[in-house]
C-alpha cells in the first residue's frame, strides 16, 4: 500500500508533537533515568539520590563523598554515555553534589 503525500507515520507524528511542545528532551531524560544503573553501574546508581536536568546541565546528588570524587573524574564519560542513551545531545555539563 502506498502512502499519500500528506500521511505521516504515528511515530513521526508523536515525535513532531513532542518537539513542538518542547518535551522531547524531558522524555529522553526520563529514559536515561530508568537506565541509570546500566550507564554508571550498580554501586554508583545506588548512591545517587537525586537527578535533574536544566539548561543541558545534569545535576546529581550522591550520598557518598567517595562516589562524588569518582563521578567528578568521570564527567566526560557520563556526558558521552547519557547522550548516547538519549540518542542526541541532551547534556553538556554535569554538576555533582
Amino acid at each position: 500500500m502506498r502512502k499519500k503525500s500528506n500521511e505521516v507515520t504515528l511515530k513521526d507524528a508523536i515525535q513532531s508533537l513532542m518537539e513542538h511542545y518542547h518535551i522531547d528532551d524531558r522524555y529522553r531524560f526520563e529514559q536515561v533515568k530508568q537506565r541509570w544503573e546500566e550507564i554508571v553501574g550498580k554501586m554508583i546508581a545506588q548512591r545517587t539520590e537525586k537527578m535533574s536536568i536544566k539548561y543541558k546541565t545534569l545535576y546529581l546528588t550522591v550520598n557518598s563523598s567517595v562516589i562524588q570524587q569518582e563521578l567528578q573524574m568521570m564527567k566526560t564519560l557520563i556526558i558521552k554515555r547519557v547522550n548516547e542513551e538519549a540518542g542526541k545531545e541532551i547534556i553538556t555539563n554535569v554538576i555533582i553534589s
